[in-house]
């Protein structure tokens, strides 16, 4: 051969197509990354989610541990455990979604929700001994007790004098307004007030003349009535502090789940910014992709184009001086290893064969002189 290899065109175009894979496997992977934050954007909005329902549920177990206070009923019991239930359900749906080093912070929380429902089940206890309704428990039996005062103010006191139950029917019923009035609001004052009356009764039928026997019956009657109240005081009492308490707890998780929610929603803002911009690059990556594949493929025509007819055009102007009788030249692209080169070959053979028959011309002349 006249020449050392060469690259041919096929190497080139194999160089080539080398560069555009490149391109692609760069695309899979801005691909790939999109498809990661994508997954990560839908993990923290999920989260985002379950938090807002973590947070609704204790806000509901608020609003009826309240309403149970005022007005306990059965359904409102029920409904207290449904979002304490809830709000378990959505805690251990948030400990799957974090990572394991941030779930320890789970732990005070589902300590609070136990002593939540625990505190519910002794103001559930102390509201039923007072009653849910007029019928029940101690509410019943200070019904009944205003409704003996209420006879007892309609009878007829004829056994004493006049003045005398003028003074005790107004202390009866300045008993009962007090008793109705501390029902409602529960002021400590008409607690104070109601007591006080009670003495002055007291103090105005020990001073009323009369049979003792009557007296005491009377006293009797008023005394149960004073203990249904005292009774309902001490009930109620119980009831005040587990309302407060259970709404502290309350309070001292919803901040928490605050958090949580916040936290949850500004990584799912950051993950949608992420995943705006990543979709951004991608649809870029992808445009010039395809225009550095449009340009790469004219290289590669002009490129292909031009290593083969360069060669060709070579060639014939080999063999047109071969034609001419110069056996001296120089074939080109016989070093190639693909058609021209071998086309470039067979040149050769067609000088060489010139040249072989010049030097038999040559000698048969030289044998004729």
């Amino acid at each position: 051969m006249d020449e050392g290899f060469e690259p041919s065109p096929s190497q080139t175009r194999s160089s080539i197509c080398v560069t555009v894979f490149g391109c692609v496997v760069r695309s899979g992977n801005v691909k790939a990354m999109t498809t990661t934050v994508f997954v990560v954007t839908a993990g923290a909005t999920a989260l985002a989610d379950v938090a807002q329902d973590f947070k609704s549920a204790l806000m509901g177990m608020r609003i009826r541990a309240r309403d149970f206070g005022t007005a306990p009923s059965h359904q409102l019991a029920k409904d207290f455990e449904t979002s304490h239930t809830a709000a378990l359900a959505s805690l251990n749906r948030i400990e799957r979604m974090l990572d394991p080093g941030d779930r320890s912070k789970l732990i005070p929380l589902r300590s609070r929700l136990a002593d939540i429902i625990g505190n519910f089940a002794e103001l559930t206890r102390s509201q039923e001994a007072l009653g849910f309704t007029e019928t029940d428990g101690m509410r019943r039996r200070m019904t009944a007790s205003a409704m003996a005062v209420e006879r007892l103010i309609n009878e007829d006191l004829s056994w004493m004098r006049d003045a005398d139950a003028q003074k005790l029917l107004v202390s009866l019923l300045t008993m009962r307004r007090y008793e109705s009035e501390y029902r409602l609001s529960g002021t400590l004052l008409l607690e104070s007030a109601f007591f006080d009356e009670f003495k002055v009764f007291s103090r105005n039928l020990e001073a009323v003349p009369g049979v003792q026997v009557l007296k005491d019956e009377l006293a009797q009657r008023v005394n149960h009535y004073a203990d249904a109240f005292r009774g309902w005081i001490s009930s109620v009492g119980r009831v005040g502090p587990l309302i407060v308490l259970i709404d502290r707890d309350i309070q001292q998780v919803v901040p928490v789940a605050d958090e949580l929610l916040a936290t949850a929603r500004g990584n799912a803002a950051s993950s949608s910014e992420t995943l705006a911009v990543s979709q951004a690059r991608t649809k870029m990556i992808i445009a010039l992709v395809g225009v550095a594949a449009v340009a790469i493929g004219l290289i590669c025509s002009w490129l292909i184009g031009r290593s083969i007819s360069g060669p060709l055009n070579g060639l014939v102007a080999a063999m047109k001086r071969l034609a001419e009788g110069d056996t001296r030249l120089r074939i080109p692209f016989t070093s190639f290893r693909d058609e021209i080169g071998a086309m470039a070959r067979t040149v050769i053979i067609f000088r060489d064969t010139m040249i072989e028959r010049e030097r038999l011309a040559g000698e048969i002349g030289r044998a004729h002189v």
